[in-house]
């Protein structure tokens, strides 16, 4: 069935996108990827979020959860950023119980990055992203993105490298001896 009309950022052009589907998205006029973005539940999230092709952002969240509802607007420019490269299912976990069991999710927000129906990331809690890195193949401790803090060289760790090393992470490897 599908969703809510969803407008092309390339050409305006209105379209339905369905929450579950083969392939990925396409405006009907420029045939441009467009964000997909989806609502499951308990018994909707095998179709649209286990059996994508791509990967899937999942963020278990909830109505009456403030750091939720300041997350939501971030994931949503994700996805509309990385149009036809991942999806967005959102979760509310007052509504579906047995997903949130089955991720173990013990707190709200709870952000899932699946492959193939499997967990390849997580990140539990509203985290501060000051600035996504699209296009990042390096792996980093932050399931959606390469994060990056302005000013400051990430290493492996990301934007908590930094602190990871403690005072001697601006120092060369050799001198930290």
């Amino acid at each position: 069935m599908p969703g809510e009309p969803i407008r092309c950022p390339h050409c305006g052009q209105a379209n339905r996108v369905p929450a579950a589907a083969a392939g990925t998205p396409r405006c009907g006029e420029c045939h441009q990827p467009l964000p997909w973005i989806a609502d499951a539940d308990d018994t909707t999230f095998g179709d649209i979020a286990d059996a994508a092709t791509i990967p899937v952002i999942v963020d278990l969240w909830a109505p009456w959860c403030g750091p939720c509802r300041m997350v939501s607007p971030a994931l949503e420019q994700l996805a509309r950023d990385l149009a036809g490269q991942v999806k967005l299912v959102k979760v509310n976990v007052d509504v579906s119980p047995r997903l949130s069991q089955r991720f173990g999710a013990q707190a709200i927000p709870t952000l899932l990055v699946l492959r193939g129906g499997q967990v390849a990331a997580r990140q539990t809690g509203a985290a501060r992203w000051p600035r996504c890195e699209r296009g990042s193949t390096r792996r980093s401790p932050h399931p959606l993105a390469e994060v990056r803090r302005p000013g400051r060289r990430a290493g492996r760790g990301g934007c908590h490298d930094s602190h990871a090393r403690g005072r001697d992470a601006g120092l060369p490897v050799a001198a930290r001896r």
